[in-house]
């Protein structure tokens, strides 16, 4: 839905009314029930979003990669919604300990969570590699390439074949 100009211009309005009067009744930082609403609903993404990072923290010491696969999409879709309403919430993690207070545990929840998991993915990573050139070399020790084609000719440039048995001493 497309705002109109007069339409963000009246919400825009009535957002700073209500500041005014917030801020009238002594409350610091004046926030509007919009800004409430924001508040919270980051705090749920972000406990959603820790949540799902220790169920997939819990996969990835179990060495669980289709577990770790599954929750793949739901992590970069919470990812997303968290980065488009940070923004919203910025300014009042600087501007007010008292009213993000809570709001900053979960934050600190969600970086150890972040962290770890990391760390974790950095470590499958790592082992992926290392199966990875460890199957090529086996790979590379056990087949005949470099010596002889499929059908059993040598191959020129690497190997040659004796063209006679040397008889000469």
């Amino acid at each position: 839905m497309k705002i109109t100009a007069p339409a963000s211009l009246s919400r825009l309005a009535s957002r700073f009314h209500e500041r005014r009067a917030r801020a009238a009744l002594g409350e610091r930082p004046p926030l509007t029930a919009a800004d409430e609403d924001n508040i919270l609903a980051f705090t749920r993404l972000v406990t959603e979003l820790t949540g799902l990072l220790e169920r997939e923290n819990q996969a990835l010491r179990a060495r669980d990669p289709q577990q770790v696969a599954a929750l793949y999409e739901d992590k970069q879709a919470l990812l997303q919604r968290l980065e488009t309403r940070q923004p919203v919430i910025e300014p009042f993690l600087r501007d007010s300990a008292e009213v993000t207070g809570q709001l900053r545990q979960h934050i600190r929840s969600l970086s150890e969570a972040l962290e770890l998991n990391a760390g974790l993915l950095q470590v499958m990573a790592e082992a992926s590699v290392t199966i990875r050139s460890e199957v090529a070399r086996v790979r590379e020790r056990h087949s005949l390439k470099g010596m002889y084609d499929k059908s059993g000719q040598g191959v020129e440039g690497l190997a040659t074949r004796p063209k006679g048995i040397d008889t000469n001493y």
